[in-house]
């Protein structure tokens, strides 16, 4: 049986997130501006440009390569074409987008999936 108090305190939570995420699409709709009407035959659309104040949460790999926080080697000593080890030591996840290109080790390879390596992940 609910109590009074678990019901306020409840719905004090409820609130709490409610305001919070209002307050990020507030945040986001204030920024976008109408660019321009594009019609074809009886669509219309009005395509939105907007400027987030905040950026992604993952690196992408050009980026992680670059700060040389991820690490891309040859799972065995013999080399095994479709498969790769691949560690990640930064902070923040990597995305690994399907039909990337990773030059080097024995052979060059592109990815065949897209994949969200964790922060300080091994695979």
């Amino acid at each position: 049986m609910k109590t009074a108090l678990h019901s306020c305190i409840t719905e004090s939570r409820y609130q709490r997130r409610t305001a919070i995420n209002t307050s990020y699409v507030h945040e986001f709709v204030s920024n976008l501006e109408p660019v321009g009407l594009q019609t074809f035959a009886n669509l219309a659309i009005v395509p939105l440009r907007g400027q987030a104040s905040y950026g992604p949460a993952y690196l992408t790999l050009a980026e992680a390569m670059a700060a040389q926080t991820l690490t891309i080697t040859e799972l065995s000593t013999g080399g095994s074409v479709p498969e790769l080890r691949v560690r990640n030591h930064a902070a923040l996840p990597v995305l690994l987008l399907d039909g990337e290109e990773r030059a080097g080790a024995k052979q060059n390879r592109a990815l065949n999936t897209t994949i969200l390596l964790p922060r300080s992940a091994r695979r």
